[in-house]
């Protein structure tokens, strides 16, 4: 009862609890904001689809999106991930120069991999060499 407590007090007007294993754990409750959720997959079928026009109107309105791991992965992907995989490089340089960090170049999804790591398996040099050069120079973010 004390877990229906806590959901009740912290989840947002709107949202609805979703059971989910944490990597072998146990199931666990946490809420979910149905707009966050339609939102974050709209910015994935955008990356997927190479829409850069799209994730960015998104990102204008909610910067915090930029590092938020999509649902729609499974895999807790970012968007950078997401276009990483599927070789939108200039998606890829776009998300980089306008919005990310250094240390944003090294997130994670749940599988241990980062945007570097999953073009390299995609076999995408240009973008490996893209992301090893913003690293190693620090990234330069457009005002």
């Amino acid at each position: 009862m004390k877990i229906l407590g806590h959901v009740r007090k912290y989840m947002k007007e709107g949202g609805a609890p979703l059971v989910r294993r944490a990597k072998g754990a146990r199931a666990f409750l946490y809420p979910v904001d149905e707009k966050v959720k339609k939102r974050h997959g709209t910015i994935y079928a955008a990356a997927v689809k190479g829409d850069w026009g799209k994730v960015e109107e998104i990102y204008k309105n909610f910067p915090d999106d930029v590092r938020a791991k999509l649902e729609s992965s499974y895999l807790g992907d970012t968007a950078l991930h997401v276009v990483a995989a599927v070789g939108r490089n200039e998606f890829v340089k776009q998300l980089v120069s306008k919005y990310l960090k250094d240390e944003d170049l090294e997130m994670k999804n749940e599988k241990g991999n980062t945007a570097f790591c999953l073009a390299a398996m995609t076999g995408n040099m240009e973008l490996v060499r893209f992301i090893y050069v913003s690293k190693e120079n620090g990234i330069t973010i457009d005002p």
